[in-house]
């Protein structure tokens, strides 16, 4: 392995991080590689002194956190798990009898979310779920005859996706 490599499993290894600090840590470890170089050391010494992608991911995740661009997806991925756990609306009625697996799902991801990237995050993600699913709710309703159970079930079920991040304790 060579410098160029090293420092490409570095950059693939701080993928989640911000841009802008993942070119600095790399900037960081260049300069530090090319003074030892310069000093005469050779290069398979110097890579055994440096950490390993995966111990640097660990570290940063802990100081920096996700950047914003890998919250959004989870949120987003969060979002259109919501929509296929709702078996009234007319397109993802073919799902009727894998809507409360897929609401589980939903559940434990939300969890994820809330564990992973933080409560405000995660209470991001859930209330954008569970608005979504009241406002998809009422849109149905509106159009096809519902029976109340089933909008209060619903709307008992979005309360609940509300709570989740409660539960969730930030891993350290």
């Amino acid at each position: 392995m060579n410098e160029e490599e090293y420092l490409k499993r570095i950059r693939r290894a701080l993928w989640s991080i911000d841009r802008r600090k993942r070119e600095e840590i790399v900037l960081e470890l260049k300069s530090e590689i090319d003074e030892r170089l310069s000093s005469g050391e050779k290069f398979e010494k110097i890579i055994l002194d440096l950490p390993q992608p995966e111990e640097l991911r660990r570290e940063y995740e802990e100081i920096y956190g996700s950047s914003m661009m890998v919250k959004s997806l989870f949120v987003i991925f969060a979002l259109v798990l919501s929509i296929f756990s709702l078996p009234v609306i007319p397109f993802t009625s073919w799902l009727f009898y894998g809507a409360p697996a897929i609401l589980a799902i939903l559940a434990i991801f939300l969890f994820y979310i809330s564990s992973h990237f933080g409560m405000y995050t995660g209470f991001l993600a859930s209330s954008l779920s569970a608005s979504l699913r009241f406002v998809l709710i009422y849109l149905t309703s509106l159009s096809i005859s519902l029976e109340n159970g089933t909008v209060i079930s619903e709307g008992i079920t979005s309360l609940i996706i509300l709570l989740i991040p409660l539960l969730a304790k930030k891993r350290k």
